[in-house]
């Protein structure tokens, strides 16, 4: 019996598992698999907010349940005239009963997930650098909204480090790297503004590095900010060769 239990978890394993490898690239597969929960942990849990009163709710709730099901087994127990029903043997039921819920939860919601995905009129595996991409070009337009903020502050002079923007225009360091889904390239933003009161409109004022596609993020001096080929992006610096000096 086990074994025909076993057979389809296992297929549905390998199934989920070469899905998810469609995702990423073949080369960062096995890293993301081994060190993906760890990252997602550490990027989660600092925004727990742990409710203790929801917290002792529970436990309240759990303890009283436990008791009175063991009540009422035990009673059932001697009315039987079956062995004494030991307190073991509830917490037992209580244990499988709450990881048949959490199973039932976890199985509700890949159902759900997987007939979202499969009823979804865009592609079901999109290329994950574009992903990288979006979430790029979100991030540094945020890192130069800041830069617009403290221009307003300073007299319209620009801030001489990136690192000035925290945590008063910026409210997080981490906005002031780029990093891909993986966590495993993390470089900071070309700033090519430094103490400068004046910049061109058109030319760079934030880039992100070479990507695999040959393309850039970038934030001009208007606060735009769109993604180039490595073409534009040299092509610019010449324009420039004053404001966006190496």
């Amino acid at each position: 019996m086990k074994r025909y239990v076993a057979i389809p978890l296992v297929a549905l394993f390998v199934v989920l598992l070469g899905l998810f490898s469609l995702t990423i690239e073949s080369s960062d597969f096995l890293w993301v698999l081994l060190t993906g929960w760890w990252h997602y942990l550490s990027d989660v849990l600092p925004r727990v907010r742990w409710n203790l009163e929801s917290w002792g709710v529970a436990a309240l709730f759990l303890v009283s349940g436990g008791l009175g099901l063991h009540w009422v087994l035990a009673w059932w127990s001697r009315k039987r005239q079956l062995p004494p029903w030991r307190i073991r043997q509830t917490s037992l039921l209580l244990a499988m009963g709450s990881v048949a819920c959490a199973t039932a939860l976890a199985s509700a919601g890949i159902l759900h997930h997987s007939a979202w995905l499969l009823s979804a009129r865009e592609p079901l595996f999109e290329d994950a650098s574009r992903a990288v991409q979006t979430r790029k070009l979100s991030t540094i337009k945020q890192v130069g909204l800041g830069l617009l903020l403290w221009q307003s502050d300073h007299d319209d002079r620009m801030p001489a480090m990136l690192d000035e923007l925290v945590p008063d225009y910026i409210p997080v360091r981490d906005l002031l790297v780029e990093g891909n889904l993986n966590y495993q390239l993390v470089v900071p933003w070309e700033f090519f503004g430094s103490g400068r009161s004046e910049f061109p409109p058109d030319a760079i004022l934030l880039a992100s590095s070479q990507d695999d596609r040959g393309t850039r993020v970038v934030v001009f001096g208007d606060q735009s900010g769109r993604i180039i080929s490595e073409a534009e992006y040299l092509e610019r610096r010449a324009r420039y060769p004053d404001f966006l000096a190496p």
